[in-house]
């Protein structure tokens, strides 16, 4: 999540730059439907993170909230394409109770602590999981570029999301309409 939010931050930085500060006005007045959604699905993704003792159910509800965000927002460009990233990562979650599976395979190659498959990853969603897990594809497994290999895993839906955002970011700062 931190990651993400990293990631979203120099997208706007790298934006900023590029179309002048006049950007940040323009991105300050895009009209989303429904915002709380989101609001309320990031809500559920900390308590996650901080210890939640359903994990299945912040994370079905999550899915719900993004889903319901997604359709009320889906001729936004980008909105599709993120809230597709986003039921992606919960699909997989649902599948492995509510949890992230993390390939084993790649945290040996990060090195670190030893895990076992189905233990879960202190501090994070993640489950340690083997690569024959149920939609292990889609979990995370793909390790960040360069100097930050080691500080988060990406799964194909956070790639997605990331595409959908920096797409919504894109065209809004460049001063493209939004119907």
């Amino acid at each position: 999540m931190i990651t993400m939010a990293a990631a979203t931050g120099l997208c706007v930085a790298g934006l900023c730059w590029r179309y002048g500060s006049g950007s940040l006005m323009r991105l300050a007045a895009i009209q989303l439907r429904d915002g709380w959604m989101l609001l309320a699905a990031v809500g559920l993704q900390v308590a996650l993170v901080l210890g939640g003792q359903q994990p299945f159910w912040y994370s079905l509800g999550t899915l719900l909230l993004i889903g319901g965000f997604g359709l009320r927002n889906k001729h936004t460009p980008g909105i599709a394409l993120a809230a597709s990233g986003a039921v992606l990562n919960l699909a997989v979650m649902l599948a492995h109770g509510g949890h992230m599976p993390v390939h084993l395979g790649v945290l040996e190659w990060l090195g670190g602590t030893a895990y076992a498959s189905g233990d879960v990853l202190a501090g994070t969603k993640g489950v340690a999981t083997a690569a024959n897990t149920p939609l292990a594809l889609l979990g995370d497994w793909l390790p960040l570029p360069g100097a930050v290999t080691g500080v988060a895993l990406w799964s194909p839906g956070d790639l997605l999301l990331l595409a959908g955002l920096l797409l919504l970011l894109a065209r809004t700062m460049r001063g493209e309409s939004n119907p």
